[in-house]
């Protein structure tokens, strides 16, 4: 395989909360609680809301517990919504529910549930809203949430990653198809915060349920068990990185491998050489990611439970990502090398797994988070890095 692919990063791109119990009373809460919510608008409203694209994410702003202050949440279809943990102390709901969370990793982690007593986008309000609280200082001190499934069910919410725009509507006006439009039908997951799923296939012959997840930053990711069923890990065409590519909210995950599928076919639409990213995750669902999805005008329409998804007239479709070949984590502050593929520009430069990167051009790293990385990854062709390794500093420039 001669064109290296990279999943841009790590722990921020998969936010997907399973949710288990520690005792039968805490199952009956936290159930109750994510499955509470209301809302109380008159029919037939329709909002349209600017978001900001950050690397992959889709940034909205948001107001909780009928406050006036805006706070920067991620809109992610995969996952529950979540606060972080500086803001349910700001607004007192930092105890809560005690439950086992699970990540895309297959990392678990002791969190908070709370129910808050509202969370809305402008006049676009869910009241008594289930939300885990987690940490996200690493992955961006300016991001506050996660606005996942779990409020987004009681809309149609349409996604134009090209105008960066959300609408949001409660009517039953019939979804505006054309052509280019495939219609699919979808069920809501609970245990993942009522996301999408939808059916895919791998090489015609392995059938998946694949959730649509705005949060991951890849094309699409696969559990590692169903990846090594295919035709194509058999045959050898697979990476395995050193070190760890991907990971969760809670964790990395212990092997990455990266994958060319023959075929994949996302609801209708087929990709052929599919890059497919692992995780070690329990489930069988593949997480179909932001580098497929914003390739469309997307419409989940939650209460009718149908994927409406139109093709952008503008876009080539790209089913490839040449990259540098490395993926950094945050540690304690410190942005440290996390994975390299084999034989990339990373690795030809020799740059080690657990390298302390101090700054990549010219930026310090303690002024960049996650996100930030990201941005300077996706858009640019050269990178230069300054780093510690073996107690002595170096420095190199990367190109794709």
């Amino acid at each position: 395989m001669k064109k290296y692919i990279y999943k841009f990063l790590l722990i921020i791109t998969l936010f997907t909360l399973i949710i288990f119990s520690i005792t039968g009373c805490t199952t009956i809460k936290a159930v109750n609680t994510i499955k509470a919510g209301e809302i109380q608008l008159a029919n037939n409203i329709e909002r349209e809301i600017s978001v900001e694209k950050s690397a992959h994410a889709l940034i909205i702003k948001t107001h909780i517990n009928e406050s006036d202050k805006e706070y920067n949440f991620i809109l992610d279809t995969g996952a529950l919504t979540s606060i972080s943990k500086k803001v349910a102390k700001e607004i007192g709901v930092d105890k809560g529910i005690k439950i086992i969370g699970k990540d895309s990793a297959g990392n678990k982690k002791n969190i908070s549930l709370v129910q808050l007593d509202s969370i809305a986008v402008e006049d676009i309000k869910v009241k008594q809203c289930a939300a885990a609280i987690i940490d996200l200082s690493e992955i961006d001190p300016n991001i506050d949430g996660i606005l996942g499934s779990n409020f987004l069910r009681f809309f149609k919410v349409t996604i134009d990653y090209q105008t960066q725009k959300v609408i949001f509507s409660n009517n039953n006006n019939p979804t505006e198809i054309y052509e280019n439009t495939l219609q699919i039908p979808f069920q809501q997951e609970f245990k993942y915060g009522y996301a999408p799923v939808i059916t895919c296939s791998i090489e015609d012959t392995i059938s998946a349920k694949c959730i649509i997840d705005t949060g991951a930053s890849y094309l699409a990711g696969i559990p590692l068990s169903i990846m090594k069923k295919t035709k194509a890990f058999k045959n050898g065409n697979v990476i395995e990185a050193k070190g760890n590519m991907s990971g969760g909210a809670f964790g990395t995950d212990k092997k990455s491998f990266i994958l060319l599928a023959d075929k994949l076919n996302i609801g209708g639409f087929v990709i052929t050489g599919a890059p497919l990213f692992s995780n070690n995750t329990e489930d069988d669902n593949l997480l179909i990611g932001e580098r497929f999805l914003s390739n469309f005008k997307i419409t989940i329409n939650y209460p009718n439970s149908k994927l409406y998804l139109t093709r952008n007239k503008s876009n080539t479709f790209k089913n490839d990502l040449d990259s540098f070949g490395i993926a950094f984590n945050k540690l304690e502050g410190k942005t440290i090398v996390m994975g390299i593929l084999p034989d990339s520009a990373a690795d030809n430069g020799q740059i080690k797994i657990g390298d302390e990167v101090v700054k990549i051009n010219s930026i310090k790293t303690e002024e960049l988070s996650l996100i930030d990385i990201v941005n300077i990854l996706r858009n640019n062709t050269e990178l230069n890095l300054k780093y510690l390794s073996d107690n002595q500093l170096k420095n190199i420039t990367l190109k794709k």
